[in-house]
């Protein structure tokens, strides 16, 4: 285990002795003052780190956001801080514009007397504080025909391949780490006539485990993927078709004990023969977070909304009887929610829609030149990506900005070179923003094979393509053996439920 250098430690006991003697005289005062971190003192946690848990020893709120100081390897990092509804004694830290603190990296945290007050409004008499490190990026997961496999994300060498149940093919996949524990979730695209549309693995496993869903009476179905993990790591959420009612159902499933927990069939997407979820998004500028879930249904499309917290669909028209949703008048596909708008791409066509805020209503944007494969927002949300397939040239990509409300697209030009030679690749199969958040990884299909490149972010809305082969003049992509139908993503490293 790697310790904090013995500078940072001497600072930190400063401000330690230092909060210790602003508080003298304030002991007679019913004060809070915090119990435990997440990570725990000297932990390494396995992979990065999407945010730090503080637990106070009674229910508080944030008085000053400001009153925390996080240092990544004796640097301090820029973090706002969030509360859940449902837990009155914990603080969430999380990284400004990333997804998750660095990997591999020594850290500490100094939680100052203002941050919280509690319900006589007094706040802590001293300064917390503690240090621990984050682990390294773990193999990313992508699905080919019937497998999914775990690739290095420095070299896309596979570690592992692990079959389908009964070969099904996987539409969906993503990782998770749960108080240590891994677990690769892959969405499929039936359940077997049964309902287990949904498996897991853990590394090392030879098979993967179906879960069992709840269904109507039939079997549940999807075409692209609709899986996303909440941002506090606590459940896994997939969206199918259930073929007996015709209708999108929305699942909740507990990442620790790999059940369901919530189903919810939408009422805002109607039953029709052409019913089916094309997409899933969560909006996390806010805890809980909000899922929205774009379907085809017979008409161009819709986009319904619900609280993951109760799991209650969102009416966006209170005038109208039932639960509306808000039409799409692109059609639906692939959908990521970046800064409470939600961009659906339409797959089949050039066009994308809007909706701000999730509604009431969306607008058709933009022209992107090929079409829509798969749709990923940056980690601070000011950029959307588009990975293409059936572009022209080197233009795999199509970027969208916050600064304009995501209406207008640019192109992003990808080197395909291998060895100095260009691949001719027009197809992406997938891009994927690592956890740490700012690398990428962008998957071509070639005519020698698939290939991987891979993109630095600097957090500010610009793209650089890194070379994987210093020795080749130019920028040089890698092949890799396997044939990544469907590319995941992996989650940072959550600690047990509070």
């Amino acid at each position: 285990m790697c310790l904090l250098p013995p500078r940072v430690l001497a600072a930190l006991a400063a401000l330690f002795l230092a909060g210790l003697t602003a508080g003298c005289g304030l002991s007679d005062q019913n004060r809070p003052f915090v119990v435990s971190t997440w990570p725990t003192t000297w932990e390494t946690t396995d992979g990065p780190l999407p945010f730090i848990r503080v637990t106070y020893n009674e229910p508080v709120t944030v008085l000053n956001p400001n009153d925390v100081l996080v240092t990544v390897n004796g640097g301090f990092i820029a973090v706002t801080v969030l509360q859940h509804p449902d837990e009155a004694n914990n603080i969430y830290v999380f990284p400004v514009a990333r997804t998750a603190f660095p990997e591999n990296a020594e850290m500490s945290i100094t939680v100052i007397q203002g941050l919280a007050i509690n319900q006589d409004r007094h706040y802590a008499s001293g300064k917390y504080i503690t240090g621990f490190n984050t682990g390294r990026e773990p193999p990313l997961p992508v699905a080919g025909l019937a497998t999914v496999s775990l690739l290095r994300t420095t070299t896309g060498l596979a570690v592992q391949t692990v079959p389908t149940p009964a070969a099904r093919r996987p539409v969906g996949v993503l990782a998770t780490t749960v108080d240590g524990v891994r677990r690769i979730w892959v969405q499929l695209e039936d359940g077997g006539g049964t309902g287990e549309a949904l498996a897991y693995f853990e590394p090392g496993d030879g098979v993967m485990t179906p879960i069992a869903l709840t269904t109507s009476g039939g079997d549940l179905l999807a075409t692209s993927s609709t899986i996303s993990v909440d941002p506090l790591g606590g459940a896994v959420y997939v969206a199918y078709r259930d073929d007996a009612s015709g209708r999108v159902r929305v699942y909740s499933i507990d990442t620790v004990t790999a059940t369901e927990t919530a189903v919810l069939e939408l009422e805002s997407v109607p039953a029709d023969a052409a019913t089916m979820p094309t997409g899933l998004g969560i909006g996390e500028q806010r805890i809980p977070p909000q899922l929205v879930v774009s379907a085809a249904d017979g008409a161009t499309g819709m986009l319904a909304a619900l609280d993951p917290r109760t799991f209650v669909e969102i009416d966006h028209d209170a005038l109208t009887a039932g639960v509306q949703g808000i039409p799409l008048p692109a059609g639906g596909g692939p959908t990521t929610v970046a800064n409470n708008i939600s961009v659906v791409a339409d797959p089949g066509n050039t066009d994308a829609a809007i909706a701000q805020g999730n509604g009431p209503a969306a607008t058709s944007v933009g022209t992107v030149v090929g079409s829509t494969a798969a749709l990923v927002r940056a980690p601070d949300g000011a950029i959307v990506l588009h990975a293409l397939t059936g572009f022209a040239g080197l233009d795999a990509l199509q970027r969208r900005a916050r600064s304009d409300g995501f209406t207008s697209t640019t192109a992003v030009a990808v080197s395909d070179d291998i060895g100095g030679i260009a691949q001719g690749a027009t197809d992406v199969y997938g891009i994927s923003f690592l956890a740490v958040g700012d690398r990428m990884l962008v998957f071509l299909a070639t005519a020698s094979g698939p290939m991987m490149t891979t993109w630095a972010y600097d957090n500010g809305g610009n793209f650089a393509q890194l070379d994987l082969d210093l020795g080749t003049p130019g920028i040089q992509g890698v092949p890799i053996a396997v044939v990544p139908l469907v590319v995941g993503a992996n989650y940072g490293s959550f600690p047990p439920a509070p």
